[in-house]
């Protein structure tokens, strides 16, 4: 997938997830994405030690839902105080 070369196009915000263990896609494609990804759109990336290509739910629930509702509010303009709900 040419991801590298698309990612610079985007018009939304960007949330990258990723886990350090995952044998399907290295995680430095995270990290390179990350930097190639428009500053104004690009969001603190998500990466979760020991989590593999399609475990990052079940690796730690709380602190990926907590990240999803971050994201989301921060992109919707929630009240913080409804961000750490």
């Amino acid at each position: 997938f040419p991801n590298r070369k698309r990612i610079g196009n985007v018009k939304c915000p960007v949330l990258l997830m990723h886990g350090t263990a995952d044998t399907t896609v290295d995680c430095s494609h995270t990290h390179s994405l990350y930097k190639r990804c428009p500053e104004h759109l690009r969001h603190e990336p998500y990466i979760l030690p020991g989590a593999g290509h399609d475990n990052l739910i079940e690796a730690n629930p709380q602190r990926y839902f907590q990240t999803l509702r971050r994201f989301i509010a921060d992109t919707c303009g929630q009240p913080q105080q409804q961000r750490d709900r």
